[in-house]
């Protein structure tokens, strides 16, 4: 806060395994879900399977019930409160292709795609890959998540799209941040840049600053939110 003095909200991932760290609110993001109740009276019930380290779960679905709200991926209806008294927020990711290096012009035609990407599950964003870019993909380099590139660990990842006709490289932000030091190929590049778009537009901003004690500013909004 010395440095930033502004701040009046500090979200932080993966605290809510940290008993120990002081905090105002839990927020847990669920894989696993499911609904009882009528339909106009669903409930939700968070769900799991076998927790680390026999699988990948992080905790049984009981440790839901310690989180001020849920959020869940989903697109269109889906309850907003859960069997254990929470609001639930729903979201579904959007991406948006922004070219970095070497833009393709007008109508030049499809290429043939690589991906790069150093996430924990990158079979989301090769699926919005291959519906966002125009060409096929022919070749996906998964890496560590975390990965820490080299020249020398970029230069196989390089010549492996080559033997595969790659002509142009698709990664992720958190990626290219990494990249683009090391990047000397004359090859098009794109980030797929990913965004949240919350079912219930600003519900979420409007509850935090409830339980914050501070007034809500929407998008576009500016102005003194001191309580």
């Amino acid at each position: 806060q010395d440095h930033f003095p502004d701040i009046q909200l500090a979200f932080l991932e993966d605290a809510h395994q940290s008993a120990g760290l002081a905090r105002h609110l839990d927020l847990v993001i669920l894989d696993s879900w499911e609904t009882t109740g009528t339909e106009g009276d669903r409930l939700l019930v968070p769900c799991t399977g076998p927790v680390f380290p026999l699988g990948p779960w992080r905790e049984n679905a009981a440790g839901a019930e310690r989180a001020a709200a849920l959020l869940i991926e989903t697109k269109g209806s889906a309850p907003r409160i859960s069997i254990y008294g929470q609001p639930v927020f729903a979201f579904h990711r959007q991406t948006d292709l922004r070219w970095v290096r070497c833009p393709l012009q007008g109508n030049s035609p499809a290429r043939r795609w690589g991906l790069i990407a150093g996430i924990a599950r990158p079979e989301g964003f090769e699926q919005a890959a291959a519906a966002k870019l125009p060409g096929p993909v022919v070749l996906s380099a998964r890496c560590q998540d975390h990965a820490s590139y080299d020249r020398a660990f970029l230069k196989r990842i390089i010549q492996a799209m080559d033997a595969e006709g790659v002509q142009a490289l698709a990664t992720t932000a958190k990626d290219w941040v990494k990249l683009e030091p090391l990047w000397q190929d004359e090859w098009p590049v794109v980030v797929l840049d990913l965004s949240l778009v919350w079912e219930q537009g600003n519900a979420l901003g409007r509850w935090l600053a409830e339980r914050a004690g501070l007034p809500f500013l929407g998008p576009g909004q500016s102005g003194s939110t001191a309580p």
